[in-house]
């Protein structure tokens, strides 16, 4: 093989290198907006049910509640919506109760999800 025809195939393989890598790029970033669009659909109102249950007493004076359950309306609000990351706050407003709950917060990055029980 002459070096000619090295260098052309050298040549070659830089220019068609992108332009195949450029369909799996777009096929990429059009599954990052999908997932994008799924994870900000999630924000709005739901009416919930849930099971209240107190597993462990904050003092020694302090008697645990009995297990109840309850209805509430789930509030997801949209934190922070940037394009490579999305933190969704979960609230639950116990009507009945006359209360807000800080719920939990997802943060969705593009490497990872983690689930916060506490504040960010």
């Amino acid at each position: 093989m002459d070096n000619k025809y090295k260098l052309a195939t050298i040549i070659s393989f830089f220019i068609i290198l992108p332009l195949i890598t450029s369909g799996e790029n777009s096929e990429q970033i059009g599954k990052i907006e999908k997932d994008r669009k799924a994870i900000l659909s999630m924000a709005g109102e739901y009416e919930v049910t849930f099971k209240f249950m107190e597993t462990i007493a904050i003092s020694d004076e302090y008697e645990l509640k009995k297990p109840y359950l309850a209805e509430a309306t789930e509030v997801i609000f949209v934190v922070k919506d940037s394009p490579k990351n999305i933190i969704l706050q979960h609230v639950l407003w116990l009507e009945d109760l006359e209360r807000v709950v800080k719920h939990w917060n997802f943060r969705f990055s593009r490497n990872f999800i983690r689930c916060w029980n506490e504040p960010f």
